[in-house]
């Protein structure tokens, strides 16, 4: 597990450091899912006026109850993302303020179970849709929804350009 937050800290920066030649974002915020709320942390780098790549780490945890609500055990859900997303302001010719996008992502997921089984990974692909504000030229809020082969879900959040 940890080669594989290590490899992914080290991906991440590489993008950082190859993002000199376009714009940069950095993304955060909250999830909403069954009955839990994952945490996410994220990086996009535009590669044409449209176009974006990027990776993202999240985490989330859930207890399972067997009898009397009492947690039968906890599953915590790490997941290390590559996605790419196509933004359609320009040819939707509405403000740049305004950017829908949807894409493609994918990733490996970390399962650990806490008193009930052994952990385990996984190959994850999936698709996302979403839609951000910029109140600044810099700063705005998003929500989006993804679907996939290991989660479904939502998440609101921020994200600022640098």
């Amino acid at each position: 597990m940890k080669k594989i937050a290590l490899l992914t800290v080290f991906l991440i920066m590489a993008f950082m450091v190859n993002a000199q030649k376009g714009q940069k974002q950095f993304n955060a915020g909250l999830g909403f899912a069954h009955n839990v709320i994952p945490v996410y942390i994220g990086f996009d780098y535009w590669v044409h006026e449209d176009i974006s790549i990027g990776g993202e780490i999240g985490w989330r945890r859930e207890s399972y109850n067997e009898t009397n609500n009492t947690p039968a055990y906890y599953e915590t859900t790490w997941n290390f993302l590559f996605n790419s997303n196509y933004h359609f302001s320009r040819i939707l010719e509405i403000p740049k303020k305004f950017d829908p996008y949807a894409g493609l992502n994918i990733g490996l997921y970390y399962y650990d179970y806490d008193g009930y089984t052994s952990n385990t990974s996984g190959l994850g692909m999936g698709v996302q849709i979403g839609f951000r504000y910029y109140f600044t030229d810099k700063f705005a809020a998003g929500i989006e929804f993804s679907g996939g082969n290991r989660v479904s879900d939502g998440k609101i959040g921020i994200s600022l350009k640098f």
